[in-house]
């Protein structure tokens, strides 16, 4: 089962946008002809091929990707795996051989190198080997040529090539893992070694195979090739010295399933390296572990893996381990996949193990009926392996398997799944698809039938017996005859209502039947083959096709057609050739009559069905493997007729099986019921056996009580026999003993004492240290605050004595501005004074102004009226104007002395007010300094808080001190008086032991003397 979780790509351009789409979803089976078909990449993902596809599985998901897909004719025919995991290399062929390196770390596996063959002549490559540094790739060509190519697969850069052999087979090819310069070539009669020297590849060593086919070899170290033969020799080629490990004929291996041993010689198929040996197949469903003796020189067997007994004999082809050697994969040549734990069996450290399937059971051989459940998401499959597989494509995994004695031909599902037809060559058998088995119910005895179609009530069938046509009711048994077909019918389909019949056969006729009357309607005659035939489901038209042709539709290429099916929608036909590629035709038919072709198998498609949602294509082909496609519209949407489907879950299981079941389910009950008795009754048994072991043992403690009191009172009879000799020393023997008690108890209760003490002073100790350390702190911070005290106190003074400085400044100023302001007061007196005089004497300039003029007027009169006057008149105008020029120039002097005191002033006004306004300035900035004075004065108060903070600190450490002192003082004085006490009562210990001693000798003396009975001592 492979489960498909690639992602969907966007519409190749190359396709037309109206065609519909498919694209793998799932696949059943694994390609057998590809050459080392199975690669680990991680722990938990393989890589194969099936079909013309490469896919990436996950083991533990149970689902894959499908990474690559060969276009066109091709056929995948090898594959190899980079050593670091990082690139695939992939071989096809078609009519030249090809080689594509995918890059596995890229998402969607991009080619990053393509190969063609054509160039170098090379029509296939049947063998690839990557280099130890996955830098070189062996590439070694098909027949006739043989070549192998030695080439740099970066640039697909040639360096050399070879003939490696002339007729034989070549098998495998390799690299020496420490030395890319060397190869290893195996084939029919083939074990060479070439060594690369100067970009050509020369034979370094030949070996003769005597017509001896090499299958398959492994490097185990530079110097050391395991190989395995056709003739089942298990051969050591070791530092160019080439021993035989062993043969297959005496390494025989029982047939479980029949208990005989296998007296045929058995090829060695595979073989795989890990860290402590290798592991080959030897014997057909056998891997046996090998592992490095003691000395490192040879091989020994320590495990045999086989294939389950119960399952065909069947051959290992590929195998490979897992990159933590945990898992071991295998695959046979009958197509199926196996795998096991190698942790669990080195855990179990057992010699024997079984592989179980990877995922379920595969067809081995070709598929040759198909048919679709409509209730349930199951399809049947038969196949010539002689099984029926009902498989469930919506969860992608085998729901039931059926191994039968005869080969099974045709089946056909009813549409509740719970039932189906199979046909035999003798008989077509109804079997019911119970819980857990498949299992018949009814039987036709119908020879020779090649198909059986249920109708879609499901009470009737068509078998197929050669050109005839039979309808059987399955509740009545009633049987209809339908004859018209001179040659074999080859398909034939019920109409959706199931009221007709379509065939076709290989005498070119198709014929409508119509099942009331059991007679033809319709009948198409032609010169062609047919090989299948659908309907339309809407419509009810036939769609024939015959080996090259879709009948008056659309002419083939010349690939032969072998199956046909159509969506019910009617969106598209899905066509099978011989080529195993499917054709898609849209609906309705264009004038172009195109398709697009998908490829699917690598041999023909034998069936083809389409599942009742339009959602999955299946098809199925000659090499066993059922492949599941999504069907993808226009937009690559999945097609839907129904949004979705609620299949139906109900299974079928017989009354027997029931009763089993409850009989089960009785027994267990009544098992677990026996078991919890025997529970209960094991408890009671040890319960009992308990308690005699515990009355055992205090039955002997009892007896040991009654000794001990014996001696008790024997010695009890002593002591007052010796009573009066002896009196002084059982006193002293008492108060010793209650003074050792005493000082025993006094020395616990000074050790008590002391423990307290002692836990008392580490407590005080810690507490100490946490002061001490908080004083530490503390003085670190008083130490760092008296810095910052002393440094505010230094700018305290400088502060104050700015301050003084200040108010020195600011008397000063207040003085020169209240002297200023007299002076200015002055000043403004005299220039109001000075202002005054100026009136004054502008009044005065006035009326003298005024007496000129009226003199000068009069003058002018005086002159007007009379030229003649006397000189003396004139010299006194004279005069008088002389007068008036002087006052004049004078009072122009006043008016300029005037002008220059106001500017004077004016000067003198403006450098006061300057002052004025810097004296206030220095002022603001005197306050300022008295403001930060008076910070300073919070900063000497906070100063004074840490010292008295400093002075209680170092009270309370002085205090503390004391303390500690007085502690010490008592600690040593506890300590003084526990020695002094401690040597007491050593002193007393000795004087007890000399007093025992010197009693004990008493009794000896006593003994000697037969006073005393010796057993009493």
């Amino acid at each position: 089962m492979i489960d498909c979780i690639q992602e969907i790509d966007s519409a190749e351009k190359d396709c037309d946008e109206n065609l519909v789409q498919i694209q793998p979803c799932h696949i059943f089976g694994v390609c057998k002809t590809v050459n080392n078909n199975l690669l680990f990449l991680d722990e938990e993902t393989l890589i194969f091929s099936s079909g013309k596809h490469c896919i990436r599985y996950h083991i533990d998901k149970r689902g894959a990707e499908f990474i690559y897909g060969s276009k066109g004719r091709k056929v995948i025919q090898a594959l190899a795996l980079s050593p670091d995991r990082r690139y695939l290399a992939v071989s096809e062929c078609d009519k030249s051989g090809y080689i594509t390196i995918l890059d596995l770390q890229n998402k969607k596996c991009c080619k990053t190198q393509v190969f063609d063959g054509c160039s170098i002549g090379a029509q296939e490559f049947v063998c690839l080997s990557f280099s130890a540094n996955s830098k070189y790739l062996l590439a070694q060509a098909g027949g006739p040529k043989w070549n192998i190519y030695y080439l740099r697969w970066e640039t697909m850069e040639l360096i050399c090539n070879v003939k490696t052999t002339v007729n034989g087979l070549i098998s495998q090819v390799s690299f020496n893992p420490e030395d890319d310069n060397q190869i290893c070539v195996t084939g029919k009669s083939v074990f060479k070694l070439f060594e690369l020297k100067n970009d050509s590849l020369r034979l370094a060593n030949s070996y003769q195979m005597e017509n001896d086919e090499v299958l398959c070899h492994k490097w185990m170290s530079g110097d050391c090739i395991i190989a395995g033969t056709e003739a089942g020799k298990l051969l050591m080629l070791k530092s160019t010295h080439l021993q035989v490990l062993g043969k297959s004929r005496e390494r025989q291996t029982k047939k479980e399933h029949a208990s005989l041993f296998l007296a045929e010689v058995a090829p060695v198929t595979a073989i795989h390296r890990y860290s402590n040996g290798f592991a080959c197949s030897d014997a057909p469903g056998l891997v046996c572990l090998y592992e490095k003796t003691k000395d490192k020189e040879n091989y020994r067997k320590t495990v045999e893996i086989r294939i389950p007994g119960d399952l065909p004999l069947q051959a290992i082809a590929t195998m490979c381990i897992s990159p933590k050697e945990e898992t071991l994969v295998v695959t046979t040549d009958r197509g199926q996949m196996f795998h096991v734990n190698l942790t669990s069996i080195k855990d179990e450290e057992s010699e024997e193990a079984q592989f179980e399937f990877l995922s379920h059971s595969y067809h081995t051989d070709n598929i040759t009926g198909l048919s679709m459940c409509m209730m349930k998401s199951l399809i049947a499959t038969c196949s010539t392996d002689c099984t029926v597989h009902i498989w469930n494509y919506k969860i992608k995994s085998l729901e039931q398997f059926k191994q039968f004695d005869k080969q099974p031909l045709s089946v056909s599902m009813y549409s509740n799944g719970l039932s189906i037809l199979v046909v035999f060559s003798t008989k077509i058998c109804l079997m019911n698809l119970l819980y857990n088995n498949i299992v018949t119910v009814k039987n036709f005895d119908i020879n020779n039938c090649t198909e059986c179609v249920l109708n879609h009530d499901c009470n009737m069938f068509a078998a197929v017996i050669k050109n005839m046509i039979h309808v059987y009711n399955i509740r009545t048994y009633k049987k209809l005859d339908l004859a018209g077909h001179s040659e074999t019918v080859q398909s034939v389909k019920w109409s959706s209502d199931d009221s007709h019949l379509v065939s076709c056969g290989l005498d070119g006729a198709v014929y409508i039947w119509n099942i009331l009357t059991g007679i033809y309607e319709t009948k198409i005659e032609t010169n062609c083959i047919y090989v299948d035939l659908t309907l339309f489901p809407n419509t009810g038209n036939i769609l024939t096709v015959n080996q090259f042709n879709i009948l008056h539709e659309i002419t083939s290429d010349g690939v032969a057609y072998t199956a046909i099916s159509i969506t019910h929608s009617e969106r598209a036909i899905f066509i099978g050739t011989a080529a195993g590629t499917i054709r898609i035709i849209e609906l309705p038919f264009k004038n172009d009559k195109s398709w697009v072709e998908q490829q699917a198998h690598a041999v023909p498609i034998t069936k083809l069905a389409v599942s009742p949602c339009d959602q999955f294509l299946f098809t199925a082909s000659k090499d066993g493997t059922l492949l599941i496609w999504n069907i993808i519209d226009q937009g690559r949407i999945k097609l839907k007729i129904v949004t979705e489907l609620d299949y139906t879950q109900e299974v079928l299981c017989t009354k027997e099986y029931m009763e089993e079941k409850l009989q089960t389910i009785d027994e267990l009950t009544s098992q677990v019921k026996w078991l919890k008795m025997q529970h209960d009754c094991e408890l009671d048994l040890m319960d009992v056996n308990y308690n005699k072991k515990m009355s055992n043992i205090v039955q002997n403690y009892l007896q040991e009580i009654k000794s001990l009191k014996a001696k008790i009172q024997l010695q009890a009879n002593l002591d007052q026999e010796k009573k009066n000799s002896e009196e002084s020393e059982r006193r002293i023997k008492d108060d010793t003993e209650s003074e050792i008690t005493q000082l025993c108890l006094d020395y616990e209760k000074d050790i008590k004492l002391e423990r307290e003490a002692r836990l008392k002073t580490s407590n005080e100790l810690e507490h100490l240290e946490q002061s001490i350390s908080q004083y530490t702190k503390m003085k670190a911070v008083i130490e760092q605050q008296g810095l910052l005290v002393a440094s505010a106190m230094a700018e305290k003074q400088m502060v104050m004595d700015k301050i003084r400085r200040a108010k020195l400044t600011i008397k000063e100023l207040t003085e020169e501005m209240e002297k200023q302001s007299t002076t200015i007061d002055e000043q403004e007196h005299s220039i109001n004074e000075l202002h005054v005089k100026i009136k004054q004497n502008k009044q005065s300039m006035e009326q003298t102004e005024e007496r000129l003029l009226s003199v000068t007027m009069e003058s002018k009169l005086l002159e007007e009226g009379s030229m003649l006057k006397s000189k003396e008149e004139r010299n006194e105008i004279e005069r008088l104007q002389n007068e008036i020029l002087e006052r004049n120039q004078m009072y122009q002097g006043f008016a300029d002395e005037v002008k220059h005191v106001n500017r004077k002033y004016s000067r003198i006004i403006d450098d006061l007010k300057q002052k004025l306004l810097s004296k206030n300035t220095a002022l603001l900035e005197e306050k300022q300094k008295v403001s930060i004075g008076l910070e300073a004065e919070m900063k000497q108060k906070h100063v004074q808080t840490m010292e008295h903070f400093s002075k209680v600190f170092k009270c309370q450490k002085s205090r503390h001190y004391r303390e500690i002192q007085n502690e010490k003082t008592t600690n040593a004085r506890i300590t003084n008086e526990s020695t002094f006490m401690i040597t007491q009562i050593n002193e007393q210990e000795l004087k007890n032991q000399e007093l025992i001693t010197s009693i004990r000798m008493k009794n000896i003396q006593e003994a000697e003397r037969g006073r005393i009975d010796p057993v009493a001592l």
